[in-house]
């Protein structure tokens, strides 16, 4: 057929068109192919071609020291294997001087080898990819960064990035509502946890920068410091360290962390075993807290609004002025064992009921740190400012004891009216022990009034101490009106006691730089071993009194405070390497485990398993007891809490167990528990396990028995009389330390940045 040479050339040149257009789609298929295989590793760098490590959370990290003036910040990005390796370079000259658990730069590893990580092998990149799969993918990351410090720091700070999504409430997005701005403690908020994946969620065990937090605590953390001025916060920052997690394409931070830089721990925590019984430990804990949801319940019941419920005939005294007192001093218990209902419930009264308006006669000593202390912990834990407001209407009417020609408070006061009530002749142990709670107040207020008022007290003790202190100790008597002491009494037991406790946690609460009160408790310490401590027959080591150079040969359970105490002198002093502060240390130490099993054994070594009121020793060394009386205290709790933790020991805990077992044994009454008066005769070595296994408690009136059974198990028995008193300070501490001594996993006391008050209330130290 003929083609016009038109047609024909318009033939030809579709042609043409389409062999090209078929060339090209080829091209573009391969290209796009290509584009399509090489997209993770574009989109995500240091991905892996092998394996099955997908997505942004597999990048690795590397470290980068960022210096401001106030500050050393270490930045945390995404990052491929090699430029890991250059950035650790970076790191180790940049963070030369952090000096920082979390980033030690001296620990960095430098990976000669690796440095051309880009240029190795497929096969090479497979086996790191194989094992880094394995381990989380980070075993890479985690020795081309920062090798970790120790175990026992890498506990402290190291928490998985994922975890700590749960730091704060969520917003309806998902993200936390607390951004990194607001939370001025050790770890702030992770809204981007999710992004990273599986990838990171190994790291913690070998990368020390995944953040271990204060907020999984406490609900606000930046509240936990009602002092701190905008001037503070900022000189807070000269002496940390800032570690930050960041995504290296964004640039947004993910997670923060601020350290101090080389100094001691605040308080040096002993390892714990770990092969614990958690579920034991969980079981042991759970019955101590429904003994103390009884003890609670009953006051509710019969005594609520009363100071005191009467625990045998179920009624209610008002002893201390009609304040409520057994709530007030139960509220730090209920909260730290996580009755928060029963705490609502208190603090529902407390707004709208509590009035110290028709207070008569109190003891200052005894409203100080039950009273005042129960109200500014359960603020300083709740955050509650209805504590706060409470606390400062209190210690308002507490202020004129103050008055006198010393300025030393008198013990006996008529609130209501603000006048004196009975002799300015006060105890060592009352005026000395008020310091912790009014210097509370006056940071939390910002009214320095109630700090200059307690603190005149220990700074015109220190100024005269030369003249009036016997190597160290001073005189229990005091006259608040005329300045003088009374005669030559030293204890550490009553009438002495916290005044030597308030020393040291006045120290403490004002972050160490008061050294002159770490001074003053240091040469208490040489004064008691000299005057106070003394091995008595079977050579077992003992506290006495002492009246006018004389040794009384007996112990009394308040002294059993002091074990504890030592043990927190130790293990907070700032030793630094010094090899005279560390042998102090160790002394300590030494001290406390000797007398803490002392002051075991005033329980252990009774029928009953409770201690005594006070014992001597006979020729073996064995306490009998002097004071049969056992009258819920605290101080043998108390000193096997402090040493479960500073010291490590398993025994501590166990003992703990054991104490309780006793009361729950003996004191429990209808309906909660009551003080006992111990059998005359001799003493047995029984243990409390063994007892237990030989009688069930419903023998003696526990579970199960008869209300009949229970109010007449202590006559039947022939080894206590149960007396018509339940102390308030069985349910503030004695409870308290007998279930914190079982916890086995971080809870709301954290003695690194808080102190307990002689009544067991937790309240946070001061920011530097």
């Amino acid at each position: 057929m003929l083609r016009s040479s038109r047609g024909y050339r318009h033939f030809e040149k579709s042609s043409s068109i389409d062999r090209t257009s078929k060339r090209l789609g080829v091209v573009i298929y391969l290209s796009f192919a290509l584009l399509l295989g090489a997209l993770p590793w574009l989109l995500w760098p240091g991905t892996a071609p092998h394996g099955d490590r997908t997505g942004p959370g597999n990048m690795l990290l590397f470290a980068v020291a960022e210096n401001s003036p106030d500050s050393n910040t270490a930045t945390f990005h995404g990052a491929e294997p090699a430029a890991a390796e250059h950035k650790s370079a970076t790191l180790s000259t940049q963070a030369e001087d952090l000096r920082d658990p979390l980033i030690d730069a001296e620990r960095i590893r430098e990976n000669d080898e690796g440095k051309d990580k880009m240029g190795e092998t497929e096969e090479t990149q497979n086996q790191n990819d194989e094992k880094a799969g394995k381990e989380g993918g980070v075993k890479v990351a985690a020795e081309k960064v920062a090798a970790p410090a120790t175990e026992e720091e890498l506990e402290k700070i190291v928490q998985d990035v994922e975890e700590n999504e749960m730091n704060s409430s969520k917003n309806k997005k998902g993200e936390e509502k607390l951004p990194a701005a607001e939370l001025n403690g050790d770890v702030i908020g992770v809204p981007d946890a999710k992004k990273l994946e599986k990838g990171t969620k190994g790291y913690k065990k070998s990368i020390a920068a995944t953040l271990k937090t204060e907020a999984e605590k406490k609900r606000k953390p930046q509240e936990n410091r009602p002092d701190q001025t905008e001037a503070d916060a900022e000189k807070d920052t000269r002496d940390q360290v800032i570690v930050k997690i960041a995504n290296k394409e964004t640039g947004k931070v993910l997670a923060t962390s601020v350290r101090k830089a080389d100094k001691d721990p605040f308080v040096r925590l002993a390892p714990q075993d770990p092969h614990i019984d958690k579920t034991l430990a969980k079981e042991r804990r759970m019955r101590v807290k429904t003994a103390m949801k009884r003890a609670w319940n009953a006051y509710h019941a019969h005594a609520w609004g009363k100071d005191t419920i009467l625990p045998i005939s179920l009624t209610s005294a008002n002893r201390w002025g009609g304040m409520a007192m057994t709530m007030l001093d139960s509220l730090s218990t209920l909260w730290v064992m996580g009755l928060k209902e029963e705490f609502e419930q208190a603090r529902d009264w407390i707004a709208e009921n509590l009035s110290f308006k028709s207070v008569g006669h109190i003891s200052v000593f005894e409203t100080n740190i039950r009273a005042l202390g129960g109200l500014l912990s359960a603020f300083d834990l709740s955050r509650d400012k209805v504590f706060l407001e409470k606390a400062a209407e209190l210690a308002d009417m507490l202020l004129p004891a103050f008055d006198s020609p010393t300025g030393f408070p008198i013990n006996g006061l008529i609130l209501s009216a603000g006048l004196p009530s009975g002799s300015h002749q006060a105890c060592l142990a009352e005026f000395g022990t008020v310091q912790l709670e009014f210097r509370y107040l006056s940071h939390a207020t910002g009214n320095p009034i109630y700090a200059k008022k307690a603190m005149h007290v220990y700074e015109r003790m220190h100024e005269e101490s030369a003249d009036v202190a016997e190597k160290g100790l001073f005189r229990l008597d005091f006259n608040s009106d005329t300045g003088a002491w009374g005669g030559k009494h030293y204890s550490v037991g009553a009438r002495g006691d916290s005044f030597y406790e308030y020393l040291l946690k006045t120290w403490l609460q004002g972050n160490k730089k008061e050294t002159w009160l770490r001074e003053m408790f240091d040469e208490s310490v040489d004064g008691a071993e000299e005057l106070l401590i003394a091995r008595g027959p079977g050579g077992r080591l003992y506290i006495a009194n002492n009246d006018n150079g004389m040794q009384a040969k007996r112990m009394e359970h308040l002294a059993c405070f002091y074990p504890g105490t030592l043990a927190l002198g130790a293990a907070t002093l700032e030793t630094k390497g010094d090899a005279v502060l560390e042998k102090r240390a160790t002394h300590y130490m030494d001290l406390a485990r000797e007398l803490g099993e002392t002051c075991y054994q005033f329980a252990g070594s009774q029928m009953t398993g409770l201690a005594p009121d006070s014992v001597v020793f006979d020729q073996d060394g064995v306490p009998q007891a002097s004071d049969p009386r056992y009258i819920l205290r605290p101080e043998v709790a108390e000193s096997m809490y402090y040493l479960h933790l500073l010291d490590g020991d398993p025994k501590w805990r166990e003992y703990g167990a054991k104490l309780f077992e006793a009361i729950d044994f003996y004191c429990r009454t209808n309906e909660a528990y009551a003080q006992v008066r111990l059998s005359s005769g001799p003493s047995g070595r029984r243990s409390v396990a063994l007892r237990g296994a030989e009688r069930k408690p419903s023998d003696v009136g526990g579970e199960g028995a008869s209300q009949a059974e229970q109010s007449g198990k202590a006559k039947d028995m022939g080894l206590v009389t149960q007396e018509d008193d339940m102390e308030s300070f069985f349910l503030a501490e004695t409870l308290k330390y007998l279930y914190l001594i079982q916890e086995t996993e971080p809870g709301e006391v954290d003695l690194s940045r808080q102190v307990f008050n002689t009544e067991a209330h937790p309240l946070h130290i001061f920011d530097e």
